[in-house]
């Protein structure tokens, strides 16, 4: 699902959620950057806006606990100890580079749409739900080289010892 400002809006006010200037701030900057940690978001809100400066990081810590509740936006751990925010999508894929740990988000309109791939994740869908398991939504990581550190000297290195794909 692509989320805009006003969808997110009227979810919180359906539910009776107040649009504090903190949510909204939070919403807007979620909207604009991905893969966001708590640090990344108090900067960047400090950044933006001068009424942010001397910001209450509990008032952020519990935005971020009523999104999450709301299933406004997810948290992903990368590199087994990086943990990120970003709003929310039944399909959630990352490209995670092995070298520099850079994380892509893959969006929808990449390939996300090819019928193959939606057709497997029919057939998923499908047999968990015949395990009596209804999935809600996928996070996928692929684990490669990015092409700036495929372009470095030397990246060939990291995939020696390791399966590769064809």
């Amino acid at each position: 699902m692509k989320w805009d400002y006003e969808k997110l809006t009227q979810i919180l006010k359906n539910k009776g959620h107040r649009l504090t200037n903190i949510r909204l701030a939070i919403l807007k900057l979620l909207l604009k950057k991905q893969h966001l940690n708590i640090n990344g978001i108090i900067r960047e809100l400090k950044k933006e806006n001068d009424e942010h400066k001397n910001i209450n990081v509990m008032s952020v810590y519990n935005t971020l606990d009523l999104f999450l509740q709301e299933e406004l936006i997810y948290l992903n751990v990368f590199n087994g100890r990086d943990i990120v925010f970003e709003l929310s999508n039944p399909v959630l894929v990352h490209l995670v580079c092995e070298t520099c740990h850079k994380v892509i988000h893959f969006s929808e309109d990449m390939h996300l749409s090819d019928e193959d791939f939606q057709d497997n994740l029919k057939k998923l869908e499908e047999k968990l739900q015949n395990a009596d398991f209804k999935p809600v939504y996928y996070k996928l990581e692929a684990h490669g080289i990015c092409i700036s550190c495929q372009e470095k000297e030397g990246a060939h290195k990291v995939l020696l010892g390791r399966k590769r794909f064809k």
